[in-house]
């Protein structure tokens, strides 16, 4: 989780620079952190009980700005009318790691902020390659589709989340009694589909990360 938190905290930071109207799901420090077992099965949503199994399929389901979208992607893999803010890259540096952020761009509007993978100084945008994509402020509702799951948006609520896709991998409740809920492969820190939600349990924020 330690990895992911700086992300959340760096994602969430450049939302909130960028000034997008709207609430959070979640602010404050974790009081709560739960696993789930998993089962080799299938649910009746059609998605397998065996976890890391799910993920992927949670991941092949991804629709950026309502077209699909494979994570990892360059531009070239979008098609025409998206950029990156080359001139706005935002560099961390945390215990020896380098994280870098953008924003995601269509017709010159900003979609979402992304993660870069392997990114390096003076790099050219059509070789960035993305590896998360998240949008904070989803209650907005002239943003809440941007980025879906299997058609799960900003627009539903956790109950909506746990009906299609089964109990997620961990469960955290944050000190302001909100939660964000988690579908993570076991191996590793690098694939997965987080959903924060509102007090009132409605999402707030998808992050998707795959790499």
């Amino acid at each position: 989780m330690k990895i992911r938190t700086i992300i959340i905290t760096a994602v969430l930071t450049l939302s909130m620079v960028a000034g997008m109207a709207g609430c959070a799901g979640g602010n404050g420090s974790v009081s709560n952190t739960s696993s789930v077992s998993q089962v080799s099965q299938e649910n009746g949503s059609g998605y397998s009980d065996d976890n890391d199994t799910k993920v992927l399929q949670m991941l092949d389901k991804v629709t950026l700005n309502g077209k699909p979208v494979v994570l990892p992607f360059k531009l070239s893999d979008l098609g025409e009318g998206y950029s990156f803010d080359k001139n706005d890259v935002s560099v961390y540096e945390k215990d020896g790691n380098t994280y870098a952020y953008t924003d995601l761009l269509y017709n010159n509007k900003m979609i979402t902020t992304v993660s870069l993978f392997e990114y390096a100084e003076g790099q050219k945008t059509e070789d960035f390659i993305v590896d998360m994509i998240s949008y904070s402020y989803l209650d907005d509702e002239s943003v809440s589709e941007i980025i879906k799951v299997d058609d799960i948006s900003g627009k539903n609520k956790k109950e909506d989340v746990l009906s299609k896709f089964g109990e997620p991998t961990n469960r955290e409740t944050l000190d302001t009694g909100s939660e964000i809920i988690t579908y993570e492969t076991n191996n590793n820190d690098n694939s997965y589909v987080e959903f924060w939600f509102t007090k009132d349990n409605i999402i707030s924020t998808i992050m998707i990360k795959n790499i």
